[in-house]
């Protein structure tokens, strides 16, 4: 028996059955839902580290584009306001085309 304890997507209990396969699902509250798209998105781009080549990469961005789609949908969130932040955040802070990779900080003197 394999066990999952994980949010799946709403046709794995479709292929599952044409698997000839047993399982066990529920619907999960509002406030569990929540909780496991947050989840899910670890999961996705924990996948993300393991891509080896750009079809795989393009699979599992996909399934994270998915995820927080899915997010913004349940919160209510509108992807201009996501993208309001994201260049204010740009122009403060910078983006991240020059590579700069923090090593350390200390404490001068």
């Amino acid at each position: 028996m394999n066990e999952y304890h994980k949010l799946v997507r709403d046709n794995i209990p479709k292929i599952l059955l044409e698997d000839n396969l047993d399982f066990k699902i529920k619907t999960l509250t509002e406030e569990e839902f929540e909780k496991a798209l947050r989840v899910k998105l670890i999961e996705e781009t924990q996948e993300l580290l393991l891509t080896t080549n750009q079809e795989e990469l393009i699979e599992e961005l996909a399934d994270i584009y998915d995820v927080l789609d899915c997010i913004l949908i349940t919160h209510k969130l509108d992807l201009f306001d996501i993208h309001k932040v994201r260049i204010k955040k740009n122009m403060e802070k910078g983006g991240f085309e020059n590579k700069v990779f923090l090593e350390y900080t200390k404490q001068k003197g």
